[in-house]
Formats: C-alpha cells, sequence, structure tokens
C-alpha cells in the first residue's frame, strides 16, 4: 500500500456529524495516515460543507445517482463504503474492477417480534422506516457473500462479531470495535446531588418515555435527582419539547460538547426498545470513555458495550421498574459508582477504543489495495 493512499468514503445514510456513521467516519480518517475524500447520499446537517477535519474534500453529491463522476473526480486508491446492514446493496452498486472497495457494517438490524405487538410501533416510529429494515435484514449478508466471492468487495469490517463469522468462510472479514477515544482527558465525577443524562435521537423507539416513568419512580426514593434529555431533533421531538416534571431537563439540538455533557453526569440512561440502526450505541461508549456509568436496555446494540455489574446494569426492554431500580443502585453508594466507572473506562480502553479499530481498518485498506484478488487497480483517465 502507498504511505498515504487515497481513500474515498462513502456513506450510504444522510450526513450529520454528531450520529452514528457519520462519528465513526470522522474517528477513523483522524487516525490513519491518507488523504481521506468524502461523499454521502445526502447532506442532512449544514456540517457536511464544513467537515474538514477529515484531512481531504469533500464532494456532497448524491453518489448513487452519480458514482462514476464521483471516482473519477476523487480518483480514489480504495473506497471505503460505510452503512449499516443494507450496505450491500450499495456495494454492489459500485462499477467493478476499477478500484477495491471496503465495506463497514456497523451493525445487524432488529425486527419486530410477532410475539410482542408493541415492538411494531417501535420500529415504524424509528428513523429508519420499517420496510428498508425487513429488506436489509434479510438480504443483507447472503448480498455481502456475494459482494466478497464475486471479488466486488475486497475486505468487510465490523464491530460486530457475529457479522464477521458469518462472512468469516467467504472472504476477508475483519473485527474493528471502534467506539470511543481510550484517551479522552474528560472526567465523571461522583456528587451527592446526581444527575442522569439520556442523549440520543428524539423517537419512542429509544425509550424516553420509560426513562420517565423510571425516573419518577426514582425520584420517590431520592427527591434530588435531575434528569437531562439531550434529544436530537426528529419528527417526534415536539412530544418532549416543551415537557414539564420534577427534576427534568430537555435540550432538543445538536450537542456539541457531548463528552462535556456526559461527564456532568453521574449515569448515563439507555433504554432502548429496539436495537439502534448501527452497533454498537456510539453515546454509551463515549459515556463510558469518560467514566460514566450505563444503564441500558438488554438489546444487541447496548449488550455488546455494557457488562451488568461490571461497567452498568442491564435492565429488561420497556421495564421502567427496573430501570429505577437500577438507577438507584449504582446512585446508592460512592464505592459502588467508582467501581463501574473504573469498569466503564477500561471497557473502551482495552475492547473498543477507536484507536484499535484504526489499526484493523488501515490492514483491510492494505488488504484490499495488495493482497487482493481483485484485478489491478486503474483510476478512470
Amino acid at each position: 500500500m502507498t504511505a498515504r493512499p487515497r481513500v474515498l468514503h462513502l456513506t450510504t445514510t444522510g450526513w450529520n456529524e454528531f450520529e452514528g456513521v457519520a462519528r465513526a467516519v470522522q474517528a477513523l480518517a483522524a487516525r490513519i495516515p491518507a488523504d481521506h475524500l468524502l461523499c454521502a447520499t445526502e447532506a442532512s446537517s449544514p456540517g457536511f460543507s464544513a467537515t474538514y477535519d477529515l484531512g481531504g474534500s469533500v464532494m456532497p453529491l448524491p453518489w448513487s445517482r452519480r458514482l462514476r463522476d464521483v471516482l473519477h473526480r476523487a480518483r480514489p486508491d480504495v473506497i471505503h463504503l460505510h452503512g449499516g446492514e443494507g450496505v450491500a446493496g450499495a456495494a454492489l452498486a459500485i462499477p467493478s474492477g476499477t478500484v477495491p472497495t471496503v465495506v463497514s457494517v456497523y451493525g445487524r438490524l432488529t425486527l419486530p417480534s410477532p410475539a410482542r405487538p408493541t415492538t411494531w410501533v417501535d420500529h415504524r416510529r424509528a428513523n429508519m422506516a420499517l420496510h428498508r429494515r425487513v429488506v436489509a435484514r434479510s438480504a443483507g449478508l447472503p448480498m455481502l457473500r456475494t459482494a466478497l466471492r464475486s471479488g466486488r468487495v475486497a475486505a468487510v469490517c465490523s464491530p460486530d462479531p457475529a457479522v464477521v463469522q458469518a462472512l468469516a468462510d467467504t472472504g476477508a472479514a475483519f473485527l474493528a470495535r471502534g467506539a470511543a477515544d481510550a484517551a479522552h482527558e474528560r472526567r465523571a465525577n461522583w456528587s451527592d446531588r446526581p444527575q442522569v443524562v439520556f442523549a440520543g435521537r428524539a423517537e419512542t423507539g429509544r425509550g424516553i418515555d420509560d426513562l420517565l416513568l423510571a425516573h419518577l419512580r426514582a425520584r420517590r426514593v431520592r427527591p434530588d435527582l435531575r434528569l437531562l434529555l439531550a434529544l436530537l431533533p426528529s419528527p417526534q421531538d415536539s412530544r418532549w419539547r416543551d415537557l414539564r416534571l420534577p427534576g427534568v431537563e430537555v435540550r432538543v439540538g445538536a450537542t456539541e460538547d457531548l463528552a462535556g455533557l456526559l461527564a456532568g453526569a453521574q449515569v448515563a440512561a439507555l433504554p432502548f426498545r429496539m436495537d439502534a440502526t448501527i452497533s454498537p450505541a456510539f453515546v454509551a461508549a463515549e459515556a463510558m470513555a469518560v467514566g460514566l456509568p450505563v444503564v441500558a436496555a438488554d438489546v444487541a446494540c447496548l449488550r455488546c458495550l455494557v457488562s451488568d455489574g461490571g461497567n452498568g446494569r442491564l435492565v429488561g426492554v420497556r421495564r421502567p421498574e427496573e430501570l429505577a431500580a437500577a438507577l438507584l443502585d449504582v446512585l446508592a453508594d460512592e464505592a459502588r459508582w467508582r467501581a463501574l466507572a473504573d469498569g466503564a473506562r477500561r471497557s473502551i480502553e482495552t475492547d473498543w477504543s477507536w484507536d484499535g479499530a484504526a489499526d484493523v481498518v488501515q490492514h483491510a485498506y492494505h488488504h484490499a489495495i495488495a493482497g487482493t484478488p481483485y484485478r489491478t487497480v486503474r483510476h478512470a483517465s
């Protein structure tokens, strides 16, 4: 691999620099020596045109329609395609035989349970349409296998061991478990007047209503308990924007200093009713990186990070009474809190650092450019 390759990052999601895939792209690009270029299907926030920390240029084009034009302008040595399980369809749309492609799959999508009718409501109100989830969940891995076997994709990276294991017998699949900066200088601190924080999209599927019920229950025991809802805008945000409840503060809008917000709390609560679009849930990892214990619902995108009793607590889905009890347990004793806080920091340092993931992805680039069965890399004239 050349000392400084040109990497074209393509995202299958709208670009919002404060959310999932965009945060992963920025974290990896900051750690891998390369000339990084960025192109997204759409720019869903003004920050797209000002994203200079990738170390290269930005091309706000609808690449799915004008991909050949993008490749001609960018002339990359490797394409890095980022998305959820449905990213396989986009990978097969990339013209073959010109530029080697690495795909990052950030998680497997869950589907509603026939045994639990309420899950259909949760999924319908999520930021990814239900019919898209069904197609991506059923076709994602088979299409990735096809792309690997045919050489259309040189390598796949994922933080999800299940994805890597499912593809390992097909082609190059790498476990890249990045989620937060292990060297973060911010630290959460114990307080006798504790604050619980939720940060994420204003969606019913994120369990905000369950958290509010749990907060009111917990305040019967701890009247000094405070709850901060830091909500990213969504079509549902009016439901909580003007909320008035004891000890509850609601902020709607992008949080530029998320680490500072998390470090100012004593516990992060993420009572998701379903898996997020990508895995892991990065806000949980960023909370843990500043030594903040996490109380989370027992769903895959949080279970992969949170160890019950080790770095936080896991509770049942749609169980506000369990959530309240877990919050009180974490906050009942300073020694208990500090043990969980130390466990949270260690989890990022040993398993989920962006530095470790960047090393793996850089190896995948090397494999794609130099060691792939792909045809010789050539640029369009």
